[in-house]
């Protein structure tokens, strides 16, 4: 027992030493061009190899600098070669290796950069790995054309012979003698690509090249005719702003056999896992700007599967710390979905979408098409008794509807239909909220609004009458907008406030986010009773008609070091313009009575005819 003991060390300490001293011993580097061509024999490619280096146990040998050189198919390409590595480990089988031959088990590459190209006809080029190289056709020598007739029937016909073509070097059909298979003749026990970097060119799609770097791939019994296991991984450099995270996004499940007519054929399934990803470092991860100026760290779980190019996936992402233009929405959102993507024409079908802006229910279904530019929806959403706090507070965040901070209450009942461009689409349906409470920084008291309800068409949208109410004062308001997808949209609008309080006003207008009344306060009484009607986008063109008055007023404005007194002001709206008679008014020293008008309030021009009793000039100087 003791001698076999011996026996198995001494066995063990001259394995160990074969491992150790044979490499130094052997150089590898011998069979370098022989490595190589073989390697370009199974990868059907140009390749490169740098210094070589072997190692027993497992049999394989390291690569610096490998090469991997471009189909010549896509010789736009190729200033970029297909791959490029900072080292290739290559895992040989052992037993061909004694019969002096060389089978490829697995390979591994460190710090990899591919070129993914697909043309415009929608061939990618790593469709043809592993298969024959198709080389370059030979020109072909000039012949000059013999013309003779022969008769066929009746009438004589010419035809054209020309020389003899030399032999097709091209590959042989399959089936044929000798042909060779257009796929199988790569196959690999493991292929690893570690921290690699990917850059994607899609001509099809006229999208420019996009590099997406950090990536990790594990593909297991890889045969392009068989199912094959497979696990990328990509990792996020960290976002500061909401706190780091993993940063990582996982795609793994079971892929194949390749489909070589079209790649967006080839079946897959499996699983896509976000951990702690944000949405700042995927904007930059997929050179988009789509999501500019929005943030949150987003986790979740999706079965993603893929038959026949129809991609379709379902799953819960939740999106945490989320952020719009640097304003924190302050609560969580997530998404419970089922969707179905036609990769080969860019549909993609909501079955099933239910967002939650913390516990408030939103439901999405319908259809996007993501080919044309801009992308066409076909959607519906539905909303019913839903708190408007979450939605407002998002609303704000994107500086719509609301003022930045404000704090709104209420219900809101929605079933809208949208369909057209995605930037402006046609509606139909209803859009209502009720008990509207808004409140916030610099509003002493809340503005209530009782009910609001929108009539969605095609062509218009038109609200009721509505009234604002904050403390005393209280406005009547209704508008239409008409054509409001077509840059000729229009606006039909109507305001009275009778005996309002400016000071109410003005935290009426804060809490609707005009941020022209941030720079502005006082207080007095204002009757209005206005109507505006023209052109959405184009302030000079809009008509306005109805009068006001103006009483005991003070308005301080931030570019005035003096408050303006107003004792009495008449108000008269015509056409473009905005006329103030019999007013009296004071500014320091200075006390003025007479008119003004004011014409143009995109551009304004004022004229006015004043008498005052005395003018300070210094004192108007320090204004």
């Amino acid at each position: 027992m003791r001698k076999l003991g011996i026996a198995v060390f001494v066995i063990v300490v001259l394995v160990v030493a074969a491992a150790l001293i044979v490499p130094h011993v052997i150089d590898i580097n011998q069979y370098h061009n022989r490595i190589q061509a073989e390697l370009q024999k199974r990868l059907g490619r140009t390749v490169t190899l740098g210094e070589m280096r072997l190692s027993l146990f497992p049999p394989s040998f390291q690569v610096q600098n490998p090469v991997i050189g471009e189909d010549q198919r896509f010789s736009f390409n190729q200033n970029r070669p297909f791959a490029t590595a900072e080292k290739l480990a290559v895992s040989i089988k052992l037993l061909p290796l004694l019969h002096k031959d060389l089978e490829v088990k697995s390979l591994e590459l460190d710090r990899p950069h591919i070129e993914l190209v697909r043309d415009q006809q929608g061939s990618w080029n790593f469709a043809t790995l592993g298969q024959e190289p198709k080389p370059a056709a030979a020109p072909q020598p000039a012949a000059s054309p013999a013309k003779t007739k022969t008769n066929t029937g009746n009438k004589p016909q010419t035809t054209t012979q020309t020389a003899p073509q030399q032999p097709s070097t091209q590959p042989s059909p399959a089936g044929e003698p000798g042909s060779k298979p257009a796929a199988g003749q790569l196959t690999l026990a493991n292929l690893s690509i570690v921290d690699g970097q990917v850059a994607i060119t899609d001509l099809q799609k006229h999208q420019s090249r996009a590099v997406y770097d950090h990536i990790d791939v594990s593909v297991n019994d890889f045969a392009p005719d068989k199912q094959f296991s497979m696990k990328v991984a990509a990792h996020l450099p960290p976002d500061q702003q909401t706190g780091g995270g993993k940063q990582t996004i996982t795609l793994q499940g079971k892929g194949g056999p390749i489909q070589q007519a079209d790649m967006l054929n080839t079946p897959f399934d499996g699983t896509l896992k976000l951990d702690q990803v944000s949405l700042a470092a995927a904007q930059k991860f997929l050179n988009s700007q789509a999501l500019s100026g929005t943030d949150a760290l987003v986790t979740g779980d999706a079965a993603v599967k893929n038959s026949g190019g129809k991609l379709s996936s379902k799953g819960n992402i939740q999106l945490q710390k989320p952020r719009i233009k640097n304003v924190d929405v302050g609560y969580p959102i997530s998404l419970n979905y089922d969707l179905t993507d036609d990769l080969t024409n860019d549909v993609i079908q909501i079955r099933k979408g239910e967002l939650r802006l913390r516990e408030t229910p939103v439901s999405i279904s319908g259809t996007l098409n993501t080919r044309p530019n801009p992308s066409q929806v076909d959607l519906k959403l539905k909303a019913s008794n839903a708190s408007i706090e979450e939605a407002a507070r998002l609303a704000s965040a994107f500086g719509v509807a609301f003022g930045q901070g404000m704090d709104v209450k209420g219900t809101v009942n929605a079933d809208i239909a949208a369909k057209g461009a995605a930037n402006k689409p046609a509606m139909n349906g209803q859009l209502s909220a009720r008990n509207l409470d808004i409140s916030g920084k610099g509003i002493p008291q809340p503005v209530k609004i009782s009910a609001i309800d929108l009539a969605l068409t095609p062509d218009t949208i038109k609200s009721n009458d509505f009234s604002a109410t904050t403390g005393s004062t209280t406005v009547n308001v209704n508008f239409g907008l008409s054509q409001y997808t077509s840059p000729k949209s229009t606006i039909n609008a109507a305001l009275r406030a009778p005996n309002a309080k400016v000071a109410e006003l003005l935290n009426m207008a804060k809490a609707a986010g005009v941020s022209a009344a941030d720079n502005i306060s006082g207080d007095g009484v204002l009757t209005l009773d206005v109507h505006a009607q023209g052109p959405l986008n184009n302030m000079s063109a809009l008509v306005f008609n109805g009068t006001g008055k103006l009483q005991n007023a003070t308005l301080k404005l931030a570019s005035l070091t003096k408050p303006i007194q107003v004792r009495n002001a008449d108000l008269g709206f015509n056409q473009n313009s905005a006329t103030l008679s019999n007013l009296a008014a004071s500014v320091g020293q200075t006390n003025a009575t007479g008119n003004l008008t004011m014409k143009n309030f995109a551009a304004p021009q004022v004229q006015f005819t004043l008498n005052a009793d005395k003018v300070d000039v210094a004192e108007l100087q320090q204004l």
